[in-house]
C-alpha cells in the first residue's frame, strides 16, 4: 500500500511540476528515465527489440 501511495505522489509530481517550473520538470523526467533504464540494466533480464514482420518480408 505504501508503494502505491508513493507511486501516485511521484506520478502527480511528474505531471504537475513541468507546468509550474519547466526546468525542474525536465530534471524530474530525466531522473525518472535514468531510474527506469538502470532498473532494466541491473535486472539481468534480456532486452528484446522486436522488428516488424513487414520489414523482413520486403528485404527477402
Amino acid at each position: 500500500m505504501k508503494r502505491k501511495i508513493i507511486a501516485t505522489i511521484l506520478l502527480v509530481l511528474l505531471i504537475g511540476v513541468p507546468f509550474i517550473n519547466w526546468r525542474l520538470g525536465a530534471l524530474l523526467w530525466m531522473c525518472a528515465w535514468l531510474v527506469f533504464i538502470f532498473q532494466k540494466l541491473f535486472s539481468r533480464q534480456e532486452w528484446k527489440v522486436e522488428e516488424n514482420q513487414d520489414d523482413e518480408d520486403d528485404e527477402s
